[in-house]
């Protein structure tokens, strides 16, 4: 191992590697290009729909792009938002649940839940995602926020007990854009006191952990 030559050992093993290995390309993080190697074009792809906050990193004052998916999942995710709306006001899931338990033969049938006309949509981040989210609920007429804007410091609960007050007890949330834009304590709490209509969640402020009072 480099790291157990002398010559080497206060050295950054990704460092040693510059130096023995001038043309191999390593994915870390750290400032790997040091003055010992002169700065080259290098290229970072992501899987992701929205490149990851990387402009104070190193990387990206030596020259390397990153890119990412663009708009290749914004389809799918719109579908999924429209998806949560219909399961919201519907109840869907709820309904599922109810004849899988058994109730129906017990209880009778289960209720409709809300109608989709004569209301109102609006859409939080009107950038790929909400265009193509706002193509497909343009037909529904419906009190409902779909939240699908990029998380930063700005965004950061953006969806506040303000928020949630405006929309009422008819209102509903949903949100396919990051957990941390919709204040997930107050929502819980709005949705236990049935002072909003529903939530329909794609994401969550603490991932993997789901609330337990709304599960």
């Amino acid at each position: 191992m480099a790291g157990e030559n002398p010559n080497f050992q206060n050295t950054d093993p990704p460092t040693v590697l510059v130096h023995r290995f001038p043309n191999l390309r390593l994915p870390s993080w750290k400032p790997l290009i040091h003055p010992i190697s002169p700065p080259r074009p290098h290229h970072f792809p992501t899987h992701l729909s929205r490149s990851p906050p990387l402009h104070s990193r190193p990387p990206l004052r030596r020259n390397i792009a990153v890119t990412n998916a663009g708009s290749a999942f914004s389809e799918d995710t719109a579908d999924y938002a429209v998806a949560l709306l219909f399961g919201v006001l519907r109840r869907l899931p709820a309904g599922d649940r109810y004849v899988r338990d058994g109730f129906w033969p017990v209880n009778g049938d289960f209720p409709l839940g809300f109608k989709l006309g004569a209301k109102r949509v609006g859409i939080l981040g009107l950038g790929s995602i909400g265009s193509e989210v706002a193509k497909k609920a343009g037909c529904l007429w419906v009190d409902v926020l779909i939240v699908c804007c990029a998380l930063n410091d700005e965004t950061h609960h953006i969806v506040n007990k303000d928020v949630m007050v405006a929309l009422g007890k008819e209102g509903v949330i949903i949100n396919v854009g990051r957990g941390p834009l919709v204040d997930e304590k107050q929502l819980v709490e709005f949705l236990v006191r049935g002072e909003l209509g529903g939530a329909g969640l794609d994401v969550f402020e603490n991932e993997p952990n789901v609330p337990k009072r709304i599960t």
